[in-house]
């Protein structure tokens, strides 16, 4: 949490804007591949003994995290099929993934709405999504609606850190019914001042 303190960056234009770079931007000098693992681990510990069929990662921040957790559970024998939710905005048109399916979400500290791309799933299998913030949640609740609307059923939601005061894990517990984890856990957001939660 000291380290989180030191290392937070705050934007004036987006009030209740936080990063926090050191587990998921490797291109930082912040960045601490041992925090990221143990973040990965914490993360686990939240979904005892689940095994799922999908590790689903949000890109584009999202997707280091949701490579360490894969890592840890490939070191305990979980071999889940690795897919990213793929945000298509700075990608040519080349880049674009083909087949699967496009749809839009709306992201907060980009202020617009943002074609996402996931590739085609099978109904009836388990999955496990990871991102790196959640606050309100637009983009997140927006991957799970596809998942679920696709019949996958999503065994639990882990995140580095939450914002709790903008709702975010609230509605995925009690609009989807699905378990969040969550490593770092913020109360609240005064000027440059975070509250965290004590546990």
């Amino acid at each position: 949490r000291e380290r989180v303190l030191r290392v937070a960056e705050f934007n004036e234009v987006l009030p209740n804007y936080v990063v926090i770079p050191f587990a998921n931007k490797r291109d930082r000098p912040e960045f601490d591949r041992d925090a990221q693992e143990l973040t990965a681990r914490l993360l686990l510990e939240g979904f005892p003994g689940l095994t799922p069929d999908y590790l689903i990662g949000i890109g584009n921040s999202g997707l280091p995290l949701a490579h360490a957790v894969n890592r840890e559970l490939l070191a305990t024998g979980v071999n889940s099929q690795f897919i990213t939710a793929t945000n298509l905005e700075d990608l040519e048109e080349e880049e674009r993934p083909e087949g699967g399916f496009v749809f839009t979400a709306h992201s907060y500290s980009r202020q617009k709405p943002i074609e996402f791309h996931l590739p085609d799933l099978e109904s009836g299998k388990t999955a496990l999504v990871i991102d790196d913030v959640l606050a309100q949640g637009g983009i997140s609740q927006e991957v799970l609606k596809q998942l679920l609307v696709r019949g996958v059923d999503v065994k639990g939601f882990g995140v580095y850190f939450s914002k709790l005061w903008e709702g975010g894990v609230q509605h995925i517990v009690n609009e989807f019914g699905i378990p969040v984890a969550m490593a770092i856990a913020i109360a609240k957001k005064e000027g440059e001042k975070l509250t965290f939660v004590p546990d």
